[in-house]
């Protein structure tokens, strides 16, 4: 019973070890994310403070204008500046990283335009800069024009793995494996007869109902396995009566045997037997019954 509420307990530590270990991993990965985000952010922020003057100088927003009216819809330019590449630190040189321009234009219609591979990049926060209204030039030729900033950087869910901080999600993953592991050798070790085992290596016992006595371990074990706990008077008597010819004890020999040179051991014989019956009705087929009040016979119990 012991070993099968080990082996259960084991089984659910090892299924809590698991569950924390998918938790702190999720968490984990869910950080390596936003690291990498926060990072995209700070880069343009600071590529953008310094290199704003050529992106928005006039020359450049006349040929932004003349991008959106030509192809009538928001268009993105891409580059990767050199200050940009540098202020990254949990991006490699071979992954692809940049800075995206978003031009709208008055005359541009639609959404930006669908990059199928975006799913694979993570991108920074969107910096507006620019809302030029159609009288900001003075020929009027320039209508009004917005821009707008982001950074982006190709990671797989594989690259965020590698960031992500792998010392307590692994270590509980191994623990449930440690523990899954453990929970079979408990299993296995409570589907294990013991009784039965001892017949196997060819020991000696003697048999009485669904109880089986090993003389040379004076232990006791059910039929189905396991031994039967017995305090040491208890296992004294029960050895008696297998040992006794038709399982058959008078209460005299019984004191003799277990009390040597006490005058009067009544009361405590009548207490042994009386733990010793409820014991063995509680786990075994097996019952005591008195014979004229002298001696005691040990038998099976026909109504189990």
């Amino acid at each position: 019973m012991q070993t099968r509420i080990i082996a259960h307990l084991t089984v659910g530590t090892a299924f809590l070890f698991l569950a924390l270990s998918f938790s702190f991993g999720f968490h984990n990965y869910a950080q390596a994310k936003a690291e990498v985000i926060a990072e995209l952010d700070q880069a343009l922020q600071e590529t953008f403070a310094e290199e704003v003057h050529q992106w928005t100088s006039r020359d450049s927003i006349r040929a932004y204008n003349h991008l959106a009216r030509l192809y009538g819809m928001p268009v993105v330019l891409q580059s990767s500046p050199k200050g940009f590449c540098e202020r990254l630190h949990l991006v490699s040189a071979s992954q692809e990283a940049g800075i995206e321009i978003h031009i709208y234009g008055a005359g541009a219609e639609g959404k930006l335009p669908i990059n199928p591979e975006r799913k694979t990049y993570l991108t920074s926060d969107t910096i507006v800069w620019l809302s030029l209204p159609p009288d900001a030039f003075p020929q009027g030729k320039e209508e009004g024009l917005q821009l707008s900033f982001q950074s982006y950087a190709a990671y797989t869910p594989l690259g965020l793995f590698a960031l992500m901080d792998k010392q307590v999600p692994g270590g509980l993953l191994l623990a449930a494996f440690f523990l899954f592991v453990s929970s079979f050798y408990f299993f296995r070790k409570k589907d294990m007869p013991q009784g039965k085992e001892e017949i196997a290596l060819g020991r000696a016992s003697i048999a009485l109902g669904n109880l089986q006595f090993s003389p040379e371990e004076s232990n006791f074990y059910l039929a189905e396995g396991g031994r039967l706990k017995l305090t040491p008077l208890q296992s004294s008597l029960l050895t008696l009566f297998f040992q006794a010819p038709g399982h058959s004890l008078n209460r005299t020999d019984i004191c003799h045997a277990l009390w040597p040179g006490k005058e009067n051991a009544d009361e405590t014989l009548n207490t042994l037997v009386r733990r010793l019956r409820v014991m063995l009705e509680s786990h075994t087929n097996l019952k005591i019954t008195t014979d004229r009040g002298k001696a005691y016979v040990l038998e099976v119990d026909a109504s189990k």
